[in-house]
């Protein structure tokens, strides 16, 4: 019985969830996968977010980092990164000096099989804006199989959009290779030419190697022009290119000739002078830009006759506002003159009788006692 190629066989990886940062042995996470050597890294972005359960779409990226050990989160970060497997293409506002491919684009075994990789760590960060970040290790070889396969869990899920059981158990990982498999039929069936794996302008490569590349599909929908790199990448060109979602084809846009007349411009798109109430109002100094004195018609009235119509009614109510104030002012005036002239109720004057009556009293009775 022949053994199969090294090459042919799948990868045994282990990802821990940030592995410095957690106080104990007992509370790291880790996720050990068998995945084949001809899938993706986005295929892999897939399966490690449903290993630790992650939920919702975030943007990621796979680092190679020239470290074989992680001591301290120093060293991490000062090792330096030897490439990038980015989700999108970042070459037009991400320019590091790092080389970077394309995540859906890069087979694994093109990076991991690499003597300038081989050995390295590989960090995957995990939505930049909560930071999960995980180190990936490759611990061996294995039986091939069409699909990746969680072989073992520890720790509990990580607390960000968790869902499901708080412990890591044999459900668990039942029911996470169940979602492997069904990711399998959909994406991984097909795998993509090993051959197929396009350098980015800015990584490495050259414009001979993108020659040497045929049209060739490389998932669902998605193409790859064997003259992109020629054609489409050289910094000459480089705005030729047409930025369109990964569910088309990558092609670049053709140049329009200098001799070219100009499409005729369709009649749904000229403006027409509109009639009646389908008219809208003009723009602010529109008017002034009118050669006729009336100005544009607008249905019956013409832009000025509006305007001097509004004004009219305008300066109506300023008016009346005016002769409101001037009535409130009189009334307030009037107020004035009958407290100052002593119109006075009928409680008042009864108080004022009453004590011309008790003064008059008292001045009888002062007489009578000196009598």
């Amino acid at each position: 019985m022949t053994s199969l190629p090294e090459q042919s066989k799948n990868y045994i990886l282990e990802a821990a969830l940030d592995p410095l940062n957690f106080k104990t042995k007992k509370d790291q996470v880790i996720r050990t996968l068998s995945v084949p050597a001809n899938i993706t890294f986005h295929q892999l972005h897939a399966g490690l977010r449903l290993a630790f359960k992650w939920n919702g779409e975030h943007a990621y990226h796979f680092t190679v980092r020239n470290c074989t050990e992680w001591r301290t989160m120093t060293q991490v970060s000062k090792a330096k990164e030897l490439l990038q497997l980015c989700q999108i293409d970042h070459r037009r506002d991400y320019n590091c000096g790092v080389p970077h491919r394309r995540a859906d684009y890069t087979i694994l075994e093109s990076v991991l099989d690499d003597p300038l990789y081989a050995g390295k760590k590989i960090s995957y960060l995990w939505d930049f804006c909560e930071r999960w970040e995980h180190t990936v290790t490759v611990m061996g070889r294995t039986e091939a199989s069409t699909g990746m396969r969680l072989l073992s869990g520890k720790g509990k899920p990580p607390p960000h959009q968790r869902r499901g059981v708080n412990v890591f158990n044999q459900t668990d990982m039942d029911g996470v290779n169940k979602k492997l498999d069904r990711y399998t039929l959909k994406h991984c069936v097909h795998p993509p030419n090993p051959s197929v794996d396009p350098i980015y302008f800015g990584g490495l490569g050259s414009d001979e190697d993108g020659n040497n590349y045929t049209q060739q599909t490389v998932g669902s929908n998605v193409e790859i022009a064997g003259n992109w790199h020629s054609q489409g990448l050289n910094a000459n060109n480089e705005d030729q290119l047409l930025q369109i979602p990964s569910s088309t084809s990558f092609l670049p846009r053709q140049p329009q000739e200098q001799n070219q007349a100009p499409r005729p411009v369709p009649q749904s798109i000229i403006l027409q002078p509109a009639t009646g109430n389908q008219l809208k109002r003009p723009r602010a100094g529109e008017a002034e830009k009118v050669a006729d004195s009336e100005g544009p018609r607008y249905g019956k009235e013409s832009y000025q006759e509006i305007q001097s119509r509004k004004k009219k009614v305008w300066e109506e109510k300023e008016k009346e506002k005016e002769e409101e104030e001037e009535l409130k002012k009189k009334k307030k005036k009037k107020k004035k003159k009958g407290l100052i002239t002593g119109d006075e109720t009928g409680e008042k004057q009864s108080k004022k009788k009453h004590k011309k009556e008790s003064e008059e009293g008292g001045e009888e009775d002062a007489k009578r006692d000196i009598e």
